[in-house]
């Protein structure tokens, strides 16, 4: 049996990948999962020239997302 994981940490963002390995005489069976996520903020400015120069910048961010990806497979040699 062979279990792996790497977790990868970047600027706003998550990675997380792994797996498990199980190999006998009559079955071979695998399992890999990968889940990242990623955060950033968003700026949004508005600018009045009317009465002289009035800016408003506003900082929002947005909804967190993870997103998940698995992959398993199992032979069995009867």
């Amino acid at each position: 049996m062979r279990v792996w994981s790497v977790l990868y940490v970047y600027s706003g963002s998550i990675q997380l990948t792994g797996g498990l390995s199980i190999i006998t005489d009559v079955l071979h069976a695998s399992l890999q999962f990968n889940v990242t996520s990623q955060s950033f903020i968003d700026f949004t400015t508005d600018v009045d020239f009317y009465d002289g120069v009035v800016m408003c910048l506003r900082m929002s961010r947005p909804d967190f997302h993870v997103r998940s990806t698995n992959y398993y497979y199992f032979f069995y040699d009867v």
